[in-house]
Order: structure tokens, then C-alpha cells, then sequence
């Protein structure tokens, strides 16, 4: 009988699998390390008692979801403003402006539209979304899902 049990999680094909959690002792585990939204992981899972160890389990897979609000940065580089605006979890159209560095506190999963506008002659120059594989966008209306706790960037020049 297994007295605890170690996690094993695949990061990367080329490295195999590797410890995340030693010596759980309850049978439900919740992978709270930085995962990626929509990712699929896969698990094992080894039985340890005062004999050793058992050989891994069966390969498990889990895709991870994201839970909760998440508040992101918005750098703003040069001079402009942003404006945001999304949907509420009760359907309310929230908006806003940042003109200066700050930040937005949504749910996970709602989509928020980011709209800049520059001063002064200068143009709107890129956006840098990492989290939504939107690295330089020539346009000045992006709208992307909040995935987790990331940033935003917008440069005018």
C-alpha cells in the first residue's frame, strides 16, 4: 500500500518527464505552477511506501483551464492613450483609458479590446501580446482572451 506518491509532468519531448510534486499523500492533485491555458500536459504519477518505489503509472493527460481574475500590465511607450473595454461577468460593458503605465483586472477567458490612439503627430506603432501569439500588429484595434497573468505592451512613435 503506498504510504505518498510523486508527480511527474512531461515539460518537453526532448527531456521526458520530471518530478513537479514529492510525497502527496492525498489522492486528488491540482498542478498550481505556471501552466498555459488550453495546453495539454501529461502526467504520471509513482507509489512510494517503506518497500521503494512502483514503476510510473499510465500516462494521464489534463488540459489546463484558468480560473479567477487576473490583473495585466499595460506599458505604454511614447505618447497616447489606450482604451479598453470588455464584458462583465453580469453582461455590463466596462471601459476605461490609460495614459500612463497601469493595469486591467478581468475574469479568465474575456475577451478585451484595446483600442490606441496616439498624440501629438506621433503614429500608433505595435502591440506586444505575448500571451496571444500577438507580437507586433500594425493596426490600433486588438482584441485578444485574457489567458493568465501577462502583460501588454503599445509603443507610439
Amino acid at each position: 500500500m503506498a504510504t505518498s506518491y510523486n508527480i511527474l509532468r512531461l515539460s518537453d519531448w526532448n527531456v521526458g518527464y520530471v518530478p513537479i510534486a514529492k510525497g502527496i499523500t492525498d489522492l486528488n492533485y491540482t498542478d498550481s505552477s505556471s501552466l498555459i491555458n488550453g495546453t495539454t500536459y501529461y502526467y504520471m504519477v509513482i507509489a512510494v511506501n517503506l518497500g521503494g518505489t512502483s514503476v510510473p503509472s499510465n500516462q494521464v493527460t489534463a488540459v489546463a483551464t484558468t480560473t479567477g481574475n487576473y490583473t495585466f500590465p499595460v506599458y505604454i511607450y511614447g505618447s497616447g492613450t489606450v482604451q479598453y473595454s470588455y464584458l462583465s461577468a453580469n453582461g455590463q460593458t466596462m471601459t476605461g483609458t490609460l495614459s500612463s503605465n497601469g493595469s486591467i483586472t478581468v475574469a479568465a477567458g474575456t475577451q478585451v479590446t484595446l483600442t490606441s490612439t496616439p498624440n501629438d503627430g506621433h503614429k500608433f506603432y505595435q502591440y506586444f501580446i505575448p500571451f496571444n501569439g500577438i507580437y507586433y500588429a500594425t493596426n490600433s484595434v486588438q482584441t485578444f482572451n485574457v489567458t493568465g497573468n501577462n502583460y501588454v505592451n503599445v509603443a507610439f512613435q
